[in-house]
């Protein structure tokens, strides 16, 4: 009798085996490229359909192909016809400048200038610093807007204290492109972490990020960002070599070996706020050649004038101009501090200025030519302002001068000036400054172009004199 009872329960249990190999396997926990532990066989979704957002290339010899069907899927539903993104909390707006793949500049429907911080994601940094996968999500929003033909602002709430970042500028806001929520879809191609718990879009966000995190690609992966440079090697480049190498219209129309670890030695000829500074120096003929150097929020105490400095930084481009990013206290060496003496201004006339005159591209220059101050533009956003005046440059453009948000501008009866208003129909006879470079529509138009203006950086009250 047990014999015959063993032998049932082996025969039960090959019956067993083989039924569950021709049942389609249940083990949902387990990857589609993995083997049944059951019945040996290669695992298969039990519905026979492909899941939500699934590589449907899964042989890693292949190229992943991005999928977005949660983004397809997601609709706007509220009502935004009439309605103001700043007094209403949803609108249309235009583009008006891009910063990096999670900000951008918008104007409302209302007229009203802002800056919108994107919810819900986290882009890789490719401003003051440079991360892998930061050019590829900057470019990828840049090209959704810039080709955009409805592009509405959905607030999370109107409550004012939720409304701005952490920097209290910024408004924060959901990003719909001709239809889809461009905050999902970057985080839905792995260009963003996704940070959006408790609101209204957190569940379609957890499961847009599932197959590239399955996927392990992109900023979830170990592969690299082949526009990133992994190798930590630094190029010891003159000033001369770097102007003539990244600040020709080719290589800032392309922004050319954009991230790439340089060195470059000179001195500052003039700081504009607590992490930013010109530095400039000559070569041995006596020829000056600067660079805008870019060190973000924070406060770098070498970048006071006449400094000569040694930087160790990458190469950016912001708004068509060369400029070196990334850059720390810990990464400059000062070789000698404070020296105004070795600061030189090169002397320019009007006519020497153009677009075409790269090499002198964020030069110190002084200017002896009169300059009638004819008009100005107050920026909506902070106390920076742009003077009009009544040169015209050979390339076409009128010459302006800026004074950016950093400079605590003071006349010479200690009053801040905040308004270019103060300074209307005054006659400028002389003027240093920086010769800066200015595309507003840099990175919307096509790479060939390079027909920006030229602008004069004032930072300085007493490097102006008045008629």
């Amino acid at each position: 009798m047990k014999k015959r009872f063993a032998l049932l329960l082996a025969l039960l249990a090959m019956l067993f085996v083989v039924s569950s190999c021709e049942t389609p396997c249940q083990h949902t926990d387990i990857d589609k490229n993995e083997i049944c532990d059951v019945c040996g066989n290669p695992y298969k979704d039990p519905n026979n359909q492909e899941q939500p957002g699934v590589n449907p290339n899964p042989d890693p010899n292949q190229p992943y192909e991005f999928t977005t069907p949660v983004t397809d899927r997601i609709q706007l539903t509220e009502d935004y016809e009439g309605k103001d993104f700043i007094t209403d909390g949803i609108g249309t707006a235009t583009v008006v400048a891009f910063t990096d793949g999670d900000t951008a500049i918008f104007r409302t429907s209302g007229g009203t200038k802002i800056t919108v911080r994107f919810l819900g994601i986290d882009t890789p940094e490719s401003t003051y610093r440079i991360d892998p996968w930061g050019f590829a999500a900057s470019s990828y929003t840049k090209n959704a807007l810039k080709n955009a033909k409805t592009i509405v602002l959905q607030a999370e709430t109107l409550d004012e204290n939720l409304r701005l970042d952490s920097t209290g500028k910024r408004y924060l806001s959901w990003v719909w492109v001709d239809g889809r929520l461009l905050n999902l879809e970057i985080a839905e191609v792995g260009l963003a972490t996704s940070d959006a718990s408790e609101t209204r879009y957190a569940k379609e966000f957890n499961e847009a990020i599932q197959a590239v995190l399955k996927a392990k690609q992109r900023i979830y992966g170990t592969k690299n960002d082949p526009n990133f440079d992994y190798s930590n090697t630094r190029q010891e480049m003159t000033l001369k070599e770097l102007r003539q190498t990244y600040g020709t219209p080719e290589a800032v129309s392309t922004k050319l070996d954009a991230g790439k670890r340089v060195v470059i030695t000179g001195t500052v000829a003039r700081r504009f706020g607590a992490g930013s500074a010109y530095v400039q120096t000559c070569d041995e003929d006596g020829n000056y050649y600067g660079v805008y150097v870019y060190g973000g929020y924070g406060q770098i105490k070498a970048f006071d004038e006449g400094t000569t400095v040694t930087i160790n930084g990458k190469i950016g481009y912001y708004y068509g101009q060369l400029q070196i990013t990334e850059v720390t206290n810990a990464s400059i060496k000062v070789w000698s501090y404070t020296n105004k003496d070795t600061v030189v201004a090169t002397d320019m006339h009007l006519e020497d200025i153009s677009i075409n005159n790269y090499d002198s591209i964020s030069n110190l220059v002084t200017i002896q030519d009169e300059l009638v101050i004819t008009g100005y533009y107050d920026s909506e956003e902070n106390n920076a302002f742009t003077l009009k005046t009544n040169y015209k440059c050979s390339d076409g453009n009128y010459l302006d001068i800026r004074v950016d948000q950093n400079i605590n501008l003071v006349d010479e009866n200690g009053n801040r000036i905040v308004s270019g208003e103060a300074l209307v129909g005054k006659t400028i006879t002389s003027i240093t400054a920086i010769l800066s470079y200015y595309d507003p529509n840099y990175d919307s138009q096509s790479p060939e172009k390079y027909d920006g203006h030229i602008q004069l950086m004032w930072g300085v009250y007493s490097d102006v004199t008045f008629k």
